[in-house]
């Protein structure tokens, strides 16, 4: 549905298809960011409606991107 590459501060960096929802800009607070971030590890979320249009309930599959020494420098998320 919608895969989104975010920055270690929570920054949305890069979103397919490109939707602007004022205010939600920052992934740092959902849980899925903060648990890849914290463990370094993929997650995946609970179910809960977004809050783009069409607001439909989804999940997201997210994995740690990391730099070619291991640092930790983001967050791909798959929406579904």
């Amino acid at each position: 549905d919608r895969i989104g590459l975010v920055a270690r501060d929570g920054a949305l960096v890069a979103g397919v298809p490109e939707v602007l929802v004022p205010g939600r800009q920052n992934r740092a607070d959902f849980d899925w960011f903060r648990d890849v971030m914290r463990d370094g590890r993929p997650h995946l979320s609970r179910i809960y409606r977004r809050p783009a249009a069409p607001q439909v309930n989804i999940f997201v599959a997210a994995v740690p991107i990391r730099s070619g020494t291991g640092d930790l420098l983001g967050v791909m998320s798959v929406q579904m």
